[in-house]
């Protein structure tokens, strides 16, 4: 076997590999004895089928064991020589040419490699520090919130009053063009946030809203709205009403707490503290860990795959086609050019989260971070217990789809995250008790990737269901 590896592009190799007659033929040999183990032929026994008769019937799978083996075999063995470590799968740059038997036999891979680069300090990092606590008025709102969920709703034939909640169908327009449809949904006149939308005069334009009233506002919409052409763009809301609710509120007090299962009142404040703590200690942590991650990308000098950047951006517009699904957006050409608009912002986080990964690599490796059997059925079993299913679902799902890879992948990204953590200065802390278990208990995965906190109308702080 011969081979020559040159530069393809950025941290991106092309290997091209030509195998003698003879490296052909053994390996043609080693292919039919393969298939000759485990097929059954009629009139002859398991393994006894003459070769002949498997050329005639298995010589396309013969070819393509072939291949496969000829590139394990060589790619392993150029990495070992090279010292290269490739990054995600190699692709046949001639996949129409297959091995024959006898014959020589060559063909070209193309594959993205981890740079060589040297890493940035990664101890001792300074971060501002940040307290997290939690105050009695946030606990009281949060049970308020559950009193409210509480409620004893009816329909009454009277004008809405605060705290009411309507029945309502609700449309959103930029222009002619309806961006957001929703029906037969709840909204509390309550707040400033019409279906995660900002709408400071909810109140007031809600309040005194009878059955089958229109009502008509303007909203700004968000700066992080899903489609980047319409941040910061007005919009025009219809609500129109179709029933009023009011509700008797539950009292508050010990039988209130343990008919929900959560013990006496007091003990149901403590652990709605005690979660809005983790909650406040989440967000807080995941500003801390953006700041970390964007400190050392700006640090470490590094060329990225290009192949893998439009990977991971064709990965990220397919999740923003998902979310604007969600948020009431049809499929078809208005919600494709939207998707195309959304190309740039994709690709730029395609690259940080790329350049990230590659820097989790180099530190885990300097400092002999590993992904153990243990720490993988630790994440499998929390997932099971997230979607209340078994440890062994989870694992045929995950083989089914992705593969553990990914999971080896995210779970080594919060090791080398908490290893930077625990190695800086400032950052996070607080003197509560409640708060450093809390800190304990919480790592996060991919930085710049998901929220916490309250959204929409009626959600109320997370309490366990541990009883």
């Amino acid at each position: 076997m011969e081979y020559e590896l040159k530069d393809a592009g950025p941290s991106r190799k092309e290997l091209s590999l030509k195998f003698s007659p003879e490296d052909a033929k053994e390996a043609f040999a080693k292919s039919y004895t393969d298939i000759n183990s485990y097929v059954r032929i009629k009139g002859f026994r398991q393994g006894k089928a003459p070769r002949r008769v498997l050329e005639n019937r298995f010589a396309k799978e013969a070819a393509s064991g072939v291949q496969e083996q000829l590139l394990q075999d060589t790619v392993r063995k150029v990495l070992d020589e090279t010292k290269l470590k490739p990054f995600g799968p190699y692709e046949v740059k001639n996949q129409s040419a297959m091995p024959e038997d006898g014959k020589e036999y060559a063909l070209d891979l193309l594959f993205d490699i981890i740079p060589d680069f040297d890493l940035p300090e990664y101890k001792g990092i300074e971060i501002k520090e940040e307290e997290v606590t939690v105050e009695d008025d946030k606990v009281d709102a949060a049970l308020d919130r559950y009193r409210r969920m509480f409620a004893d709703y009816k329909v009454v034939d009277e004008p809405a009053q605060k705290e009411d909640v309507l029945e309502v169908n609700f449309v959103a327009k930029h222009g002619d063009e309806e961006i957001m449809s929703m029906t037969d949904q709840r909204l509390r006149v309550e707040g400033d946030i019409l279906f995660g939308l900002p709408c400071p005069d909810l109140e007031q334009k809600f309040t005194g809203a009878k059955k089958g009233d229109e009502v008509s506002l303007t909203i700004t919409l968000p700066e992080d709205h899903p489609n980047p052409e319409l941040r910061g763009k007005d919009a025009a809301i219809n609500v129109t009403v179709l029933t009023v609710n009011r509700g008797e509120l539950p009292e508050i007090n010990d039988a209130f707490s343990e008919g929900l299962g959560m013990g006496t009142l007091a003990q149901f404040r403590e652990r709605i503290k005690n979660n809005l703590i983790r909650e406040a200690y989440v967000e807080a942590r995941q500003r801390e860990e953006n700041e970390i991650v964007d400190g050392l990308i700006a640090k470490a000098t590094f060329d990225v795959p290009e192949a893998a950047v439009k990977s991971e951006t064709l990965s990220l517009m397919e999740g923003q086609r998902q979310r604007l699904m969600r948020a009431g957006a049809q499929p078809g050409a208005a919600m494709d050019e939207q998707i195309a608009k959304y190309r740039p912002e994709a690709e730029k986080e395609a690259e940080r989260k790329i350049r990230w990964t590659f820097l989790v690599t180099k530190i885990a490796e300097k400092e002999g971070i590993q992904v153990t059997n243990e720490d993988l059925a630790q994440q499998v079993e929390a997932l099971a217990q997230n979607y209340r299913t078994t440890p062994a679902k989870i694992m045929q799902r995950i083989r089914e789809f992705d593969g553990v890879e990914p999971m080896v992948a995210e779970i080594l990204a919060i090791k080398v995250m908490n290893f930077i953590v625990q190695n800086r200065a400032g950052g996070v802390k607080s003197d509560s008790a409640e708060f450093n278990q809390a800190a304990a208990e919480t790592a996060t995965s991919v930085p710049g990737e998901g929220q916490t906190g309250e959204s929409g109308q009626e959600q109320a702080s997370t309490v366990d269901n541990e009883k």
